[in-house]
């Protein structure tokens, strides 16, 4: 048989090595963390300045071939321009145009495998007699982001491909 330490060196071991390691892990992935939100905190921002804006701004002004232009190729494969156009003139019909908008949450989602991005913005739109929330899923990476489609909260959160 071998040498049992003894109770107080296996926690003295534990306070000594195990216990400082843990702590510069949970540390380590904390720092790494508020790094990472940071950084999605600019690019949520430059892509609602830029891509999100630009698709809203094609679709206020009823230019639908450049809305859904700005289509990611998935989406375009599932929905033919006439379609596009179609249900964007039916909805404006309904709800008229949307007067304003407002971002009030993303969330960021990475591939580790792909290293592509999902990023999804919440926006309240005011219409002229009613207000609707939706979000824009946006995917891709530098240079190459392009509009998945848009979409409404469904039951248990998940989300319902709604054009808006």
């Amino acid at each position: 048989m071998g040498i049992v330490p003894s109770r107080s060196l296996r926690y003295t071991l534990f306070r000594r090595i195990a216990l400082p390691l843990i702590v510069f892990g949970v540390a380590a992935l904390l720092a790494t963390a508020y790094r990472g939100m940071k950084g999605d905190a600019a690019l949520v921002s430059e892509l609602d300045r830029t891509v999100a804006e630009a698709y809203m701004a094609a679709v206020d002004r009823a230019d639908y071939p450049v809305a859904y232009a700005r289509l990611s190729g998935d989406t375009r494969k599932r929905l033919d321009p006439g379609v596009f156009a179609c249900r964007l003139e039916n909805r404006r019909r309904e709800k008229g145009a949307v007067r304003s908008r407002l971002l009030r949450r993303h969330h960021v989602s990475r591939n580790l495998f792909s290293r592509s991005l999902e990023v999804r913005l919440f926006y309240e739109l005011t219409y002229p007699d009613s207000r609707m929330f939706g979000w824009i899923v946006i995917s891709g990476g530098p240079g190459a982001w392009v509009v998945d489609g848009t979409y409404t909260e469904g039951a248990s959160e998940s989300l319902d491909f709604l054009l808006w």
